[in-house]
Formats: structure tokens, C-alpha cells, sequence
């Protein structure tokens, strides 16, 4: 066998290792594009219309509301929109619901639970969910 000729040889081996390299490049670059199109969330996601129930209970009056809303809302932003016309500190905290406020001298707070969960996290930091439902009252504590 002559130098050419096995030149020759070894040039095609070096070109099927470097075509099988591409290809698997390729391959890897093609599924890591859309693994990384499944992991990420759509823009559909955040324009979605989303639905919670806001509801408000105090001794005297018992309401809810549905409410229909698109993108990332705390309770705060909904909580500021018609029936409720809520008040707040200003750390978020809400102080007052459809002109009823709380009392802290007669031990009367607002407070609410998502989804039946009682919850410390001020109404400015608490994102809303679909299907989230929000239950406001105003509960009175007793000094012992």
C-alpha cells in the first residue's frame, strides 16, 4: 500500500469523525433548543385570563365578588378595585374594606385566608392564583 493511498484512507476516517461530530452537535443543539421551548413558560401563561373570588364578611354584611383579571395581580391591586375599595398601611396590610375599618383600640382587625389557609403575607406581596379563593372578615379579639 503506497503513502498515497493511505493518506487517502486516513483524510476519509478524519472526515466520517468529523461528520459524525457535527451531527451529534447538531443533535444536541436541536433537542436543547426545544427542551429549553417546553421549560420555558409561554407568553400565553401570563396574558391568560385569570378568575378569583374575593369575599368580605363582617357581622353585618356577608359579600363575594368574582373577578376576572390578565398578567401577575396581588391582593392589594384587586383589593383597591370596585366593590372593595380597601385601605391599607403602608406596608400592605389592609385597614379597611367597602368603608369598613378596622378597630385596633376595640380589637377589631381585618384578616383573610386564601384557599382556606390563613396567611401573614401583607396584601401587597400576596399573588393571586386562578381559582384562588380570598376570604376577607373582620374578626374582633377579646383582651384577656
Amino acid at each position: 500500500m503506497s503513502n498515497t493511498t493511505h493518506l487517502k484512507g486516513v483524510a476519509n476516517m478524519h472526515k466520517k469523525w468529523l461528520f459524525s461530530i457535527l451531527a451529534v452537535l447538531l443533535l444536541l443543539g436541536i433537542g436543547g433548543y426545544f427542551y429549553h421551548q417546553s421549560a420555558t413558560p409561554s407568553l400565553a401563561n401570563h396574558t391568560a385570563k385569570q378568575h378569583v373570588t374575593i369575599s368580605y364578611q363582617t357581622k353585618q354584611v356577608n359579600r363575594s365578588k368574582n373577578i376576572t383579571f390578565t398578567g401577575s395581580k396581588t391582593l392589594l391591586t384587586l383589593l383597591k378595585r370596585e366593590p372593595f375599595n380597601a385601605q391599607f398601611t403602608k406596608d400592605g396590610f389592609i385597614t379597611a374594606v367597602a368603608g369598613i375599618k378596622q378597630n385596633p383600640k376595640r380589637g377589631q382587625f381585618w384578616v383573610y385566608t386564601v384557599n382556606n389557609k390563613q396567611t401573614s403575607v401583607s396584601a401587597q406581596k400576596l399573588e393571586l392564583h386562578s381559582r384562588d379563593k380570598v376570604k376577607l372578615e373582620l374578626i374582633s379579639y377579646k383582651a384577656k
